[in-house]
């Protein structure tokens, strides 16, 4: 084919259009490891380190960032809201906090503690599996599903610790929580910059 006098050059890759085929793999590993390392920590999982430190709000608020299935649930909460973006920045986080006070204000009835377990369990992995795949729900499911799992963490937190003896404690809790949340929310935004999406997030 006769191109003239030009010299041929390849084209330029596109840094922003090019699929990243190794993005699934390295978020995969990092689920894996993660997986990994909460199943072998079943006292984690189970026995709600950092409870047993009463209702001093110093202790409020660092238990999210020691209690592994509360801290690993937040954290997902706030990368799922990260990289769905727009309103589920806050819409998402917003709706786990306020139902996990109503879960707690819950916990006054003593019953179902094992549920509530297997609640706080069953979210690190439901929660964790959508923050992995963001584009495959909506803002109503995110929504949906942070307000129902953050019930059980709330009753489980409220079995420990009445939140009506300790105000201080569960609003040094609840801004822990917080920070969880917006810690997650920068990683996911975050991997939504380095890995954008091919499809757009639904977000009605």
């Amino acid at each position: 084919m006769n191109t003239g006098n030009r010299p041929f050059a390849p084209p330029t890759p596109c840094p922003f259009g090019r699929r990243n085929t190794t993005a699934p793999q390295s978020i995969l590993k990092a689920a894996g490891a993660i997986t990994t390392v909460f199943l072998l920590l079943p006292a984690a999982a189970y026995g709600h380190p950092g409870h047993e430190w009463g209702g001093n709000p110093a202790h409020g608020f660092l238990h999210p960032l020691t209690g592994w299935d509360h801290l690993l649930a937040m954290l997902a909460i706030g990368i799922w809201s990260g990289r769905m973006g727009g309103r589920a920045l806050c819409i998402v986080p917003g709706f786990f906090v306020t139902f996990l006070v109503a879960g707690a204000l819950f916990a006054g009835i003593g019953a179902g503690a094992g549920i509530a377990e297997t609640g706080v369990l069953a979210s690190v992995f439901v929660l964790g599996y959508f923050a992995l795949r963001a584009t495959e729900a909506t803002l109503r499911t995110a929504v949906i599903l942070a307000a129902f799992f953050s019930i059980f963490h709330g009753y489980a937190h409220g079995l420990e610790t009445a939140i009506a003896g300790h105000p201080a404690y569960w609003g040094a809790f609840l801004a822990g929580t917080l920070v969880v949340h917006s810690a997650g929310v920068g990683f996911g935004l975050m991997l939504r910059r380095a890995f954008p999406a091919r499809h757009p997030v639904r977000l009605s």
